[in-house]
This record gives C-alpha cells, sequence and structure tokens, in this order.
C-alpha cells in the first residue's frame, strides 16, 4: 500500500512540475482594460481614470520597448488555431463607451499607430455631431483649456458617452473595431436565457447596423459570466468573451486553448505598475518571470510603506 501512495504522490508531482514548467514558458497575451481616459473630476483620486499624459507615456513605451500592438482578430486566432503572435504581443481594448475615450484617447492611439477595441454599452450611445478632440488643440483650432472645459461640462449634463457618429468616425480609420459590453450592463450570473440573449443581439445589431462592420467581440459587464451566458453568446454569434480583472494574476492565460468565451484582461487603472506588469506577462522564460514577479511585489511593498 505504501508503494503504490508514493508512486502515486510521485506522479502528481511530477504533473505539478511539468504544469508549472508550461504555464512558465508559454507567453501569455496581456490584453489591457481601460475606462476612462482623461483627468479625474472633482475630488476624484484616480479609480478607473488614467489621465491624458500617462495614457501618452503608456502607448510611448510600448512602441519604444519593442511591444506589438494586436487586434482581437489576431488574440483569437491565437487562442483557437494557435497562429503565432508576433514578439511581445498586447491589445488594447476600452469599456463602456466614454466621451474622454473620443476626446483624448482615441487622437493618441492614431499618434501611435496602435489598435484599439472599444466594447460599447449600446443604450448609452448617444445623437449627435462629432465633439472636440485633442486633434482640434493639436491643430491650434482650439485651446486644451477649451476642450477640458467643454469634457467637465459634458460630464456635468450626463452627456459624457460616445455618439453614433463618433462610433463611425472612430470604425472608419480602420484601426478601430466596435464590439459589445452588452446593451443594458446588466449582471449575467442573475439573468435569464431569454434577457440575455435579447441583450447581446440587441448590443450586437445595433452596433453592426449603426456603425457597420461586423460585432464578434464581447466584454461581459462586471466581469462576471456563467456557463448560461456563454451558451447565450454563441446563439447570438459571438465568437469571443473577455473578462476582467484589477489583480495581476487575475489576467493571465489567454494562450492557444484557453476558452474563447472567458478570456482575459488587466484593468490599467493608476494603481498598477504598468511596465513591470508587462513584463511579467511577456517574458515566458520561468527564470525572468519570476524576477518581474518579484521586482513587480517589491515596488507594491515599497508603495505602501511609503504610505505608512
Amino acid at each position: 500500500m505504501i508503494p503504490f501512495l508514493c508512486a502515486t504522490l510521485f506522479c502528481a508531482v511530477c504533473l505539478v512540475v511539468l504544469r508549472l514548467w508550461y504555464l512558465a514558458r508559454v507567453a501569455w497575451v496581456p490584453v489591457l482594460c481601460y475606462h476612462h481616459v482623461a483627468d479625474p473630476p472633482g475630488e476624484e483620486t484616480g479609480g478607473l481614470y488614467v489621465t491624458p499624459q500617462q495614457f501618452n507615456d503608456q502607448l510611448a513605451h510600448l512602441r519604444k520597448n519593442g511591444f506589438s500592438p494586436v487586434t482581437l482578430d489576431q488574440v483569437y486566432d491565437h487562442v483557437t488555431g494557435g497562429v503565432v503572435l508576433p514578439h511581445k504581443p498586447v491589445a488594447v481594448t476600452f469599456d463602456d463607451g466614454y466621451l474622454d475615450n473620443w476626446t483624448y484617447a482615441f487622437p493618441l492611439l492614431r499618434h501611435f499607430e496602435i489598435p484599439a477595441t472599444f466594447f460599447i454599452i449600446t443604450s448609452r450611445v448617444g445623437e449627435g455631431a462629432p465633439r472636440h478632440t485633442l486633434d482640434d488643440v493639436n491643430e491650434g483650432t482650439l485651446s486644451r483649456e477649451a476642450l477640458d472645459r467643454g469634457w467637465r461640462e459634458a460630464e456635468e449634463r450626463g452627456e459624457a458617452w460616445l455618439n453614433w457618429r463618433e462610433l463611425s468616425r472612430m470604425r472608419a480609420v480602420g484601426t478601430v473595431s466596435l464590439a459589445s459590453h452588452s446593451h443594458t450592463h446588466i449582471d449575467f450570473r442573475e439573468a435569464g436565457r431569454g434577457t440575455a440573449l435579447d441583450e447581446l443581439r440587441t448590443s450586437r445589431g445595433m452596433l453592426q447596423e449603426r456603425s457597420g462592420g461586423e460585432c464578434l467581440d464581447l466584454a461581459w459587464p462586471y466581469g462576471y459570466h456563467c456557463r448560461g451566458a456563454e451558451k447565450a453568446a454563441r446563439l447570438a454569434g459571438y465568437r469571443s468573451a473577455y473578462r476582467i480583472s484589477t489583480r495581476l494574476f487575475g489576467a493571465r492565460g489567454n494562450r492557444p486553448g484557453a476558452n474563447p468565451l472567458a478570456l482575459r484582461r488587466l484593468a490599467v487603472t493608476p494603481a498598477l505598475d504598468f511596465e513591470k506588469a508587462l513584463e511579467f506577462y511577456c517574458r515566458p522564460a520561468l527564470r525572468t518571470r519570476l524576477r518581474a514577479l518579484g521586482d513587480f511585489i517589491a515596488y507594491h511593498v515599497r508603495k505602501r510603506a511609503g504610505r505608512a
């Protein structure tokens, strides 16, 4: 009996070691998730807000340090078909569909020639003419103070959402894709099958009809979903869907063989050490990944010690 237990334990340990070795060697494709790109209004101290300057610096970091911005089409082909991605791949996405994505983020994405996907809550998209952006400031037709004031006033009026003409212009550039974040931002764990299907079909149909092009990707509201929601997504015509996490390990696992309806993204917030997080995900060798993890932990230890 004892030899059998020892052999079983040895096999279990070997399987764990092989699994850890595999996870250490295989690169996880980081899919970044932004919400707001704007200076936090009022007394906000950050949260889901990344300032335009921080966003500019992050995009510059990608370009200067050999990262390869990829689309969600490429991520899907990699996960489902094993298609090899370029060196140090990274995908950029946005959730909800805030006006500041048009005002500040979109011009910077174009400047750095970085593709991005915008997950839109379709019930909140407005009507009207395209509003001012950083491009107007760069062209000298509007002051930065006037641009910032206009954005703040739109926030105060409750009009800080993208409109259909802005979405169409973004998509027309060719480096922007639009995807669903549901129609009304419901929690799919609590929705019945009929409600889930209606939410997903309505959102997908509106995006395809109003802005042109196909909508194949979905971001789960709040990052939550269940098996029933995955079935509803398949029936509604989606090929992939994404969770979200604010934890470093929470966004691991986007590799060949992963469930395409439960892919992962890392939320970009002021609390995230952007450079160290990317190093952790894009360096598959065990030694360098452990070093990156150690650097990341040490950074947060020093940060907490500084607050004490």
